[in-house]
Order: C-alpha cells, then sequence, then structure tokens
C-alpha cells in the first residue's frame, strides 16, 4: 500500500552495495570485495557511497552488524561470542568495542535496557 517504507533512492552502485552488504554482513567483507561482487570500481564505490550515505562503505558495514547485534541482544538470550559470529564481528571483543563506539552503551546494558 501507499504506506509501504520505500528506501533512500541511491545510485545503482550504492543500492547494489546496500542490498550485498545486507545479504552478506556475516562474511569477511572488503570495500575491494564488495564492489567486485557488484561489479564496480573500488574508487567509484567509495567515492558514490561517502556522497550519496555521509559514511564510508566500512563504516556502513559496521553500522549494519551493530543493528543485527541490537536485534540479537533484544530477541535472544545467545552470548556475546554468539553474537559477533552471527552479526559478523571477528570476536565478542571486537563486537564490544564497536558497539560502545557506534551506540554509547555497552553490549549488556542495552540488552537489559530492551528487555
Amino acid at each position: 500500500g501507499a504506506s509501504q517504507f520505500s528506501p533512500p533512492r541511491f545510485n545503482g552502485s550504492v543500492n547494489r552495495a546496500i542490498s550485498w552488504i545486507g545479504a552478506n554482513h556475516a562474511e569477511k567483507l572488503t570495500v575491494e570485495g564488495i564492489a567486485e561482487a557488484i561489479d564496480s570500481s573500488v574508487s567509484h564505490l567509495a567515492h558514490a557511497f561517502r556522497v550519496e550515505t555521509g559514511m564510508t562503505v566500512m563504516d556502513f558495514v559496521t553500522r549494519v552488524r551493530v543493528e543485527i547485534a541490537k536485534r540479537l541482544l533484544a530477541t535472544t538470550d545467545h552470548n556475546l561470542a554468539e553474537i559477533a559470529a552471527q552479526a559478523g564481528f571477528f570476536d565478542a571483543s571486537h563486537l564490544w568495542h564497536l558497539f560502545l563506539h557506534t551506540t554509547g552503551r555497552r553490549p549488556g546494558f542495552y540488552r537489559r535496557q530492551s528487555r
């Protein structure tokens, strides 16, 4: 219907990158790998992404992973290591630091608040 959410209109390569990151967030991601996967050059993707989203490709990857971690913290009893693996972080410590940096809150605090 008319109330259906429609994502912002980005250029093709940015849209493809966003979709690809969403589908592959748990993999080891690099700008080079993402650009190759969506058939774009690294320089074009990096520039277009920053211009259109206001952040770097890897900052966006971190945001996606943190959002997934938030959902898992709020809805599961998985420990941080399990959540880190599902969301695509290197390990629990990596998740903890990036979560705090991105949200301003520690994962355990976030989990208690969201219950």
